[in-house]
């Protein structure tokens, strides 16, 4: 059976499957420059290399950061494009919102499962947005508070 399955995880919390053996090198470098100076933060005072952790970015609600180093606050200088983001999660979450009310409330058969498929599209969408909001942060430049 030639066509086999390789999961190979990216780090944007998507998968890559690769079904055939010959694309798995050059999956092998795709991943590679996905990787590449993506996984660490730099303070702006002293230069150290911080890893966003999860923990590091819960503990952050608001993007400022401590460098465990030298002690010095710093912040993500975040463009104008970045922004757009939660208001897509917004508009996601209401058309989302409006279409399964519109289409739920008054059926007898489905219309229980409203409330929980719009409390589980907005969980989903929160939940999809801190993992690209992640993802996408630590790429941004640092900036002294």
């Amino acid at each position: 059976m030639r066509n086999i399955l390789v999961w190979l995880s990216i780090g944007f919390g998507s998968t890559l499957i690769i079904t055939n053996k010959s694309m798995r090198p050059l999956a092998g470098r795709v991943i590679k420059v996905l990787y590449v100076g993506r996984n660490r933060m730099n303070c702006p005072e002293c230069g150290l290399k911080i890893e966003l952790t999860w923990r590091r970015y819960a503990l952050a609600p608001f993007g400022r950061f401590r460098c465990p180093s030298c002690s010095t606050k710093f912040k993500f200088i975040r463009p104008l494009w970045y922004w757009l983001l939660p208001l897509a999660q917004c508009i996601v979450i209401l058309l989302g919102g409006i279409g399964i009310i519109s289409h739920m409330v008054g059926d007898p058969t489905w219309g229980q499962y409203a409330k929980p498929s719009v409390i589980v599209l907005t969980v989903g969408t929160i939940i999809i947005f801190l993992v690209i909001d992640k993802s996408i942060e630590k790429r941004f430049e640092t900036v002294k508070v």
